[in-house]
């Protein structure tokens, strides 16, 4: 019986965490919004679907406005569109409909 459950959780774990959050290939950005409610939400290339935690947005990301490096992430954002770079975005869960971003790392 110990043995049955010991795999099920793991089952569980494997089955659940995947899919709630992950690095992303390197984008483009196409658009950056910004909401009267003090989240940012950043539009990815097109043809890059960057949601691996199944939210109802697929394109449109959500930098909400609690997250303590909100600022440092529209900074690096605005640079790479400037710049002509990618940035891989970390998201985890949904935010509202949005992958939520936790980090960022722009290219090279």
């Amino acid at each position: 019986m110990k043995f049955k459950m010991f795999w099920l959780a793991i089952f569980m774990i494997l089955a659940i965490n995947p899919a709630s959050a992950g690095w992303n290939a390197y984008s483009t950005i196409q658009y950056v919004y910004t909401h009267t409610d003090e989240s940012i939400y950043v539009m990815a290339g097109p043809g890059q679907n960057i949601n691996p935690s199944g939210c109802i947005s697929s394109y449109w990301l959500r930098i909400p406005a609690t997250r303590s490096n909100k600022r440092e992430l529209y900074q690096m954002i605005l640079t790479a569109m400037a710049a002509g770079k990618q940035v891989n975005f970390h998201v985890y869960g949904c935010e509202g409909n949005y992958p939520a971003v936790h980090n960022a790392i722009m290219a090279n």
